[in-house]
Protein backbone atom coordinates (compact mmCIF):
# COMPACT_ATOMS: atom_id res chain seq x y z
CA UNK A 1 0.00 0.00 0.00
CA UNK A 2 2.91 2.42 0.54
CA UNK A 3 4.03 1.30 -2.59
CA UNK A 4 1.11 2.61 -4.05
CA UNK A 5 1.15 6.10 -2.89
CA UNK A 6 4.11 6.97 -3.42
CA UNK A 7 3.69 7.99 -7.06
CA UNK A 8 0.78 9.79 -5.85
CA UNK A 9 2.67 11.57 -2.82
CA UNK A 10 5.37 12.69 -5.79
CA UNK A 11 2.83 13.92 -8.22
CA UNK A 12 1.24 15.88 -5.34
CA UNK A 13 4.46 17.41 -4.54
CA UNK A 14 5.11 18.16 -8.41
CA UNK A 15 2.22 19.51 -8.65
CA UNK A 16 2.62 22.26 -5.65
CA UNK A 17 6.35 22.59 -6.87
CA UNK A 18 4.67 24.50 -9.98
CA UNK A 19 2.69 26.56 -7.75
CA UNK A 20 4.06 30.18 -7.82
CA UNK A 21 3.25 31.06 -4.08
CA UNK A 22 5.04 27.76 -2.76
CA UNK A 23 8.42 28.47 -4.99
CA UNK A 24 8.08 32.20 -3.65
CA UNK A 25 7.85 31.04 -0.30
CA UNK A 26 10.50 28.95 -0.76
CA UNK A 27 12.74 31.52 -1.52
CA UNK A 28 11.46 33.86 1.01
CA UNK A 29 12.53 31.43 3.55
CA UNK A 30 16.16 30.66 1.95
CA UNK A 31 16.63 34.70 1.30
CA UNK A 32 15.57 34.81 5.63
CA UNK A 33 17.71 32.30 6.29
CA UNK A 34 20.42 33.69 4.48
CA UNK A 35 20.63 36.55 5.89
CA UNK A 36 19.73 35.44 9.57
CA UNK A 37 23.05 33.29 9.00
CA UNK A 38 25.56 35.71 7.32
CA UNK A 39 24.48 38.22 10.81
CA UNK A 40 25.97 35.48 12.96
CA UNK A 41 29.29 35.55 11.07
CA UNK A 42 31.65 37.65 13.48
CA UNK A 43 32.74 41.02 12.59
CA UNK A 44 36.61 42.15 11.96
CA UNK A 45 37.77 44.40 14.94
CA UNK A 46 40.59 45.78 12.83
CA UNK A 47 39.72 48.88 10.90
CA UNK A 48 40.10 48.63 6.99
CA UNK A 49 38.89 45.15 6.98
CA UNK A 50 36.20 44.02 5.45
CA UNK A 51 33.25 42.55 6.44
CA UNK A 52 31.63 39.18 4.63
CA UNK A 53 28.46 40.21 5.73
CA UNK A 54 28.14 43.06 3.37
CA UNK A 55 28.71 41.16 0.15
CA UNK A 56 25.72 42.29 -1.94
CA UNK A 57 26.73 40.29 -4.78
CA UNK A 58 24.91 37.07 -3.07
CA UNK A 59 21.77 38.89 -2.36
CA UNK A 60 21.34 40.14 -6.24
CA UNK A 61 22.14 36.32 -6.69
CA UNK A 62 18.74 35.45 -4.79
CA UNK A 63 16.71 37.57 -6.33
CA UNK A 64 18.12 36.35 -9.91
CA UNK A 65 17.34 32.81 -8.74
CA UNK A 66 14.14 33.25 -6.82
CA UNK A 67 12.78 35.11 -10.39
CA UNK A 68 14.02 32.13 -12.38
CA UNK A 69 11.74 30.01 -10.51
CA UNK A 70 8.74 31.70 -11.80
CA UNK A 71 6.72 31.25 -15.28
CA UNK A 72 5.36 35.41 -15.33
CA UNK A 73 7.13 38.66 -14.75
CA UNK A 74 4.83 39.70 -12.11
CA UNK A 75 5.57 36.87 -9.32
CA UNK A 76 9.31 36.84 -11.24
CA UNK A 77 9.80 40.41 -9.98
CA UNK A 78 7.65 39.84 -6.61
CA UNK A 79 9.92 36.79 -5.55
CA UNK A 80 12.65 38.58 -6.31
CA UNK A 81 11.83 41.54 -4.12
CA UNK A 82 10.12 39.64 -0.89
CA UNK A 83 13.16 37.38 -1.16
CA UNK A 84 15.70 39.71 -0.50
CA UNK A 85 13.45 41.44 2.30
CA UNK A 86 13.26 38.58 3.91
CA UNK A 87 17.31 38.48 3.90
CA UNK A 88 17.15 41.69 5.49
CA UNK A 89 14.59 40.57 8.21
CA UNK A 90 16.63 37.55 8.69
CA UNK A 91 20.14 39.93 8.90
CA UNK A 92 18.16 42.12 11.53
CA UNK A 93 16.41 40.53 13.57
CA UNK A 94 19.32 39.67 15.92
CA UNK A 95 19.20 43.41 16.29
CA UNK A 96 15.61 43.54 17.14
CA UNK A 97 15.53 41.11 19.52
CA UNK A 98 18.24 42.84 22.01
CA UNK A 99 16.65 44.25 24.71
CA UNK A 100 17.21 48.11 25.28
CA UNK A 101 17.97 48.34 28.84
CA UNK A 102 20.11 45.64 28.85
CA UNK A 103 22.18 45.74 25.41
CA UNK A 104 21.67 41.74 25.19
CA UNK A 105 18.94 39.47 23.59
CA UNK A 106 18.52 38.84 28.01
CA UNK A 107 16.13 41.62 30.16
CA UNK A 108 12.82 42.04 31.38
CA UNK A 109 11.56 44.45 28.28
CA UNK A 110 8.65 41.71 26.35
CA UNK A 111 9.67 40.65 23.42
CA UNK A 112 6.89 42.53 21.36
CA UNK A 113 7.68 45.57 22.81
CA UNK A 114 11.44 45.13 21.48
CA UNK A 115 10.66 44.55 17.94
CA UNK A 116 8.46 47.25 17.88
CA UNK A 117 10.96 49.67 19.35
CA UNK A 118 13.85 47.86 17.71
CA UNK A 119 11.81 48.04 14.35
CA UNK A 120 10.95 51.58 14.14
CA UNK A 121 14.88 52.24 15.20
CA UNK A 122 16.15 50.49 12.60
CA UNK A 123 13.80 51.22 9.92
CA UNK A 124 14.71 54.58 10.48
CA UNK A 125 18.27 54.25 10.66
CA UNK A 126 19.96 51.12 8.49
CA UNK A 127 17.25 49.09 7.95
CA UNK A 128 15.17 51.99 5.94
CA UNK A 129 18.10 52.49 3.12
CA UNK A 130 18.45 48.69 2.95
CA UNK A 131 15.50 47.41 2.53
CA UNK A 132 14.60 50.07 -0.49
CA UNK A 133 17.67 49.06 -2.00
CA UNK A 134 16.98 45.41 -1.21
CA UNK A 135 13.33 46.15 -3.14
CA UNK A 136 14.86 47.76 -6.07
CA UNK A 137 17.97 45.39 -6.62
CA UNK A 138 15.25 42.42 -5.82
CA UNK A 139 12.77 43.75 -8.19
CA UNK A 140 15.26 44.18 -11.21
CA UNK A 141 17.28 40.29 -10.58
CA UNK A 142 13.75 38.86 -10.14
CA UNK A 143 12.94 39.96 -13.34
CA UNK A 144 16.49 39.45 -14.86
CA UNK A 145 16.39 35.80 -13.60
CA UNK A 146 12.79 35.63 -15.59
CA UNK A 147 14.24 36.56 -18.77
CA UNK A 148 17.68 34.15 -18.22
CA UNK A 149 14.83 31.62 -17.46
CA UNK A 150 12.71 31.95 -20.88
CA UNK A 151 15.15 32.96 -23.28
CA UNK A 152 18.46 32.24 -21.87
CA UNK A 153 19.93 35.92 -22.61
CA UNK A 154 23.34 36.94 -22.25
CA UNK A 155 22.50 40.65 -20.83
CA UNK A 156 20.54 39.18 -18.18
CA UNK A 157 23.07 35.94 -17.41
CA UNK A 158 25.91 38.76 -17.97
CA UNK A 159 24.56 41.04 -15.05
CA UNK A 160 24.28 38.67 -11.99
CA UNK A 161 27.65 37.85 -12.89
CA UNK A 162 29.51 40.53 -13.48
CA UNK A 163 27.86 41.98 -9.85
CA UNK A 164 30.77 39.52 -8.49
CA UNK A 165 33.36 40.72 -10.62
CA UNK A 166 31.87 44.68 -9.95
CA UNK A 167 31.51 44.33 -6.87
CA UNK A 168 35.47 45.04 -5.57
CA UNK A 169 35.18 48.05 -7.40
CA UNK A 170 32.00 49.07 -6.08
CA UNK A 171 33.49 48.86 -2.45
CA UNK A 172 36.47 50.41 -3.63
CA UNK A 173 34.65 53.66 -4.70
CA UNK A 174 32.19 53.61 -1.89
CA UNK A 175 35.02 53.90 0.27
CA UNK A 176 37.39 55.48 -1.58
CA UNK A 177 39.87 52.29 -0.98
CA UNK A 178 39.67 48.74 -1.00
CA UNK A 179 38.90 47.01 1.99
CA UNK A 180 40.94 44.29 3.35
CA UNK A 181 41.78 41.38 3.15
CA UNK A 182 42.34 40.74 -0.73
CA UNK A 183 41.23 36.94 -1.04
CA UNK A 184 37.83 38.25 -0.52
CA UNK A 185 37.92 40.04 -3.64
CA UNK A 186 39.24 37.80 -5.48
CA UNK A 187 37.92 34.70 -4.64
CA UNK A 188 34.87 36.65 -5.52
CA UNK A 189 35.64 37.43 -8.89
CA UNK A 190 36.92 34.06 -9.58
CA UNK A 191 32.94 32.98 -8.52
CA UNK A 192 31.60 35.83 -11.11
CA UNK A 193 34.23 34.51 -13.91
CA UNK A 194 33.55 30.62 -13.51
CA UNK A 195 29.48 31.99 -13.77
CA UNK A 196 29.89 33.70 -16.69
CA UNK A 197 32.01 30.92 -18.37
CA UNK A 198 29.02 28.67 -17.51
CA UNK A 199 26.35 31.37 -18.45
CA UNK A 200 28.17 31.35 -22.59
CA UNK A 201 28.33 27.34 -22.22
CA UNK A 202 24.79 27.47 -21.39
CA UNK A 203 24.27 30.25 -24.24
CA UNK A 204 25.69 28.48 -26.93
CA UNK A 205 24.17 25.04 -25.46
CA UNK A 206 20.75 26.19 -25.99
CA UNK A 207 21.55 27.69 -29.75
CA UNK A 208 22.73 24.73 -31.01
CA UNK A 209 19.75 22.65 -29.67
CA UNK A 210 17.73 25.39 -31.91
Amino acid sequence: MALGLRPRYTRRMSSLARVPAVRLAVFVLIGFVYGLLTSHIPSPRAVGVFWVSNLSAPWLLLAFLAGWSQRSRVWAAAAGALTDMAAIAGFYLTFLLIDPTTGRPDGPTSMLARIVGGMSFWLGSSIGPWAAKAILAGLAFGLLGWWWARSRSMIAGTAVCLAFVLEPWAWALYDGHLPHPSVIWIAEAVVGLAALGWVFAARRGTRVAR
